[in-house]
């Protein structure tokens, strides 16, 4: 079967960017390139039509649309040289051994050095310009599970061993918090999509696991909204009540108080209001006797094992429902 192609009252309808908008920037910037019907009609894909948004996007944070297509070029090549990997990875992967698992690929880890460099040397400009470039190397989720992840980690492990200087901390934490932030609303999917509430439990100040777990659930098929760090039950179920997720995530990493997070446990299920609960991060293992007997899904396991498991629970209150 084709791919639907749309007429440009139809996109421009869709992305809210006027036709003439659309036909200047395809003039002045070749992007995005539409195809044509025999009698000129231009006809845009549903691909087209992401980019678009996507451009639109980078305009409202107040890119230059010159800016923004070259991004989005970049973006492309890219993703295109990725597939082509994929494909020549795919041949050769029935080679290797069972339960063989690649090492990072060199310009992530050049990435994140690049990274760790700027953070060092306290260079604010440096780390903008590597974080900028951090952003097109891969898929949102690869940028985040193989750049940024692991250099705020190191970051956060340095601070601890007294190796940097908190101020030096703040700044990695800020300028590659943004960058993560915007490739969260970069792959962000519209209001029809189902909606997944993320927040982390009362005295939990650690944000970077809801994010890895925003671009799972996005890639599940969910809209994600982040509620943050320190969200205490109370705040949890206004935000159920007012935003209607069809399910809720919470994380649990470092909390000031394990004992506090048990006894809380169960006003956080109440909060829920019988919606799907997954809760995830490290400090899982220390509260598992905690979700006996409860309508719990604890991630703990591969991705893989966890959508299961989550999946199932969703299909059940469907079917309860």
């Amino acid at each position: 079967m084709s791919e639907p192609l749309f007429r440009i009252q139809a996109v421009s309808k869709a992305t809210g960017i006027p036709p003439a908008t659309l036909r200047a920037w395809e003039r002045r910037y070749g992007f995005p390139v539409p195809e044509r019907t025999e009698s000129s009609y231009r006809l845009y894909s549903e691909e087209k039509i992401d980019l678009i948004k996507q451009l639109k996007a980078l305009c409202q944070q107040g890119m230059a649309p010159s800016e923004a297509v070259k991004v989005l070029k970049e973006k492309q090549v890219v993703k295109e040289e990725k597939a082509q990997e994929a494909d020549i990875k795919s041949v050769n992967r029935s080679a290797q051994p069972s339960g063989y698992s690649p090492p990072p690929e060199e310009h992530f880890v050049r990435s994140q050095e690049n990274l760790i460099e700027a953070i060092h040397r306290f260079d604010p400009l440096m780390l903008e310009k590597h974080t900028r470039a951090a952003l097109l190397q891969g898929s949102a989720k690869q940028v985040f599970d193989h750049i940024f992840a692991p250099v705020l980690t190191k970051i956060g492990e340095e601070w601890h061993d007294g190796m940097l200087s908190i101020a030096q901390e703040h700044l990695a934490t800020e300028a590659i918090g943004n960058a993560v932030r915007d490739l969260l609303r970069f792959v962000q999917l519209d209001r029809g999509a189902k909606h997944i509430i993320l927040a982390c439990v009362s005295g939990e100040s650690h944000s970077l696991p809801l994010y890895g777990s925003a671009f799972h659930f996005i890639q599940w098929g969910y809209r994600v909204t982040i509620l943050g760090v320190n969200t205490p039950p109370e705040a949890l179920r206004q935000s159920v009540v007012r935003l209607k997720p069809e399910a809720v995530g919470l994380s649990i990493t470092c909390p000031k108080s394990i004992e506090m997070t048990k006894g809380q446990i169960p006003e956080y299920v109440r909060a829920c209001q019988g919606l799907p609960l997954i809760i995830g991060g490290s400090g899982v293992y220390a509260l598992s006797d905690t979700f006996e007997g409860r309508d719990i899904v604890a991630a703990s396991g591969s991705p893989t094992d966890v959508r299961t498991l989550f999946e199932a629970r969703v299909a059940k209150g469907v079917l309860e429902s």
